[in-house]
C-alpha cells in the first residue's frame, strides 16, 4: 500500500485486536530508497512493535525478492533490487520490474517456485537460515542481505503435510 512499515505494523495490530487468530504475521521489506530520511529507524521500530504486540514478523532486507530468489541462488552480497528484478526476470522471462509484482504473475509465484526445475524451497529455507547465522547480532537494518520469510513458509508447510 506503499505505507511506512510501522503504519504497516499498526494496521496489523488493529486487524488482529478484533478477529480470534491462532497466529498473525506481518510480511514486510526495507526497500532501501537513498533519498528517504528515517527509514532506517521505521524499519527497526516496526520489528519491535511486532515483537512487543505478540505478532510474528517475516521481514527482509533489503527486498522481499531476495526470499524468491534464494530458491535459485544463494548471495551473501548487499544487492539492489534492480539486480534481483533482474535476475528473476531472466528466470521467470518476464519484465519482474513491470510485472511480476502484477496479482496475476503473483497468484501463481508458488505454483512457479514448485515447478521450475532450478527452484528448491528446503534450499532457499537453508540458504535463508545461513544469511540469518551471518548477520546475529546486528540491528534489522544493518542485516543485508536477509529475509526471514522463511519462518512463515515453515510455518505454513505445517498444515500441509
Amino acid at each position: 500500500m506503499g505505507c511506512s512499515n510501522v503504519t504497516l505494523v499498526d494496521c496489523t495490530i488493529a486487524l488482529a485486536e478484533d478477529s480470534n487468530y491462532d497466529e498473525v504475521w506481518c510480511v514486510f521489506d526495507m526497500d532501501f530508497k537513498g533519498d528517504v530520511n528515517g527509514q532506517f529507524e521505521d524499519f527497526n521500530s516496526a520489528i519491535q512493535k511486532c515483537v512487543n504486540a505478540g505478532i510474528k514478523c517475516a521481514y527482509s532486507n533489503d527486498v522481499f525478492e531476495l526470499w524468491i530468489y534464494l530458491h535459485f541462488q544463494f548471495t551473501d552480497q548487499r544487492n539492489h533490487r534492480v539486480f534481483y528484478y533482474q535476475q528473476l526476470g531472466e528466470i521467470f522471462n518476464i519484465n519482474y520490474e513491470r510485472d511480476g509484482k502484477k496479482r496475476k504473475f503473483v497468484l501463481k509465484l508458488y505454483d512457479y517456485l514448485n515447478k521450475h526445475q532450478n527452484s528448491n524451497q528446503l534450499t532457499a529455507i537453508e540458504r535463508s537460515k545461513k544469511l540469518e547465522s551471518l548477520h546475529e547480532g546486528f540491528a534489522p537494518h544493518l542485516q543485508n542481505p536477509i529475509t526471514f520469510v522463511h519462518l512463515l513458509v515453515e510455518e505454513l508447510n505445517e498444515y500441509l503435510s
